[in-house]
């Protein structure tokens, strides 16, 4: 299965690539569109937007589009966020007969999370980053959802008072990080993983493999 990917910020646009490439599947990932998502906007809105990107998509041999936006400071669960989300835009393609498979990732509660939820790839980066206890505290175990403000934990962990390059430092936690480890603490890409066929979350994603 071609699997293709519509992304609402530049950070994810520069780097998921980089994390989908180490992630087994049976599925080839194809594509990263980078579009106008806002997580406070109307869904009607947002969903309108995503079409545009399907129809980039169309024609593509393309069979499932994965939509992915941040859940920032809405109130309502990431499954009934995606679950809203995946209804609207599938009628509106079926309005266009636009015959495409979609779904769609809630990352909770932005990529930041992510790339907090495996410390090790910071850890990596000892001339960028310095990993504290207080943060591995609050990020693990399976705590890296939970963080309100991971942008400013980031920024927090940066070293001689450097600033935090959202794409440049997203690209290089991106090079270091590891699905699994990352899995292990972000209940939010453990769902990703599953969308996109990793071994480890055939059946389930609500918690971490084994």
């Amino acid at each position: 299965m071609q699997i293709g990917f519509v992304v609402d910020g530049l950070a994810e646009y520069d780097s998921l690539r980089i994390i989908l490439s180490k992630c087994p599947s049976s599925n080839t990932f194809a594509k990263v569109l980078k579009a106008d998502l806002q997580p406070g906007a109307p869904m009607a809105r947002n969903a309108n937007i995503a079409l545009r990107s399907l129809r980039n998509f169309y024609n593509s041999r393309i069979d499932l589009v994965v939509v992915l936006i941040d859940r920032e400071k809405l109130p309502d669960c990431p499954g009934d966020i995606a679950q809203g989300l995946v209804q609207e835009v599938n009628r509106l393609a079926r309005e266009e007969r636009l015959n495409l498979a979609v779904a769609v990732v809630v990352k909770d509660r932005s990529y930041e999370n992510w790339l907090l939820a495996d410390l090790n790839a910071l850890r990596q980066l000892p001339a960028r980053f310095r990993v504290t206890r207080r943060m591995r505290q609050s990020i693990e175990p399976d705590k890296a959802d939970h963080l309100a403000n991971p942008l400013t934990v980031l920024k927090d962990a940066i070293l001689n008072r450097q600033e935090y390059n959202k794409r440049q430092d997203a690209k290089a936690i991106a090079e270091k990080l590891v699905p699994e480890n990352a899995a292990r603490h972000s209940r939010s890409f453990r769902r990703l993983l599953r969308i996109i066929g990793h071994p480890h979350y055939t059946h389930q994603s609500r918690m971490p493999a084994v």
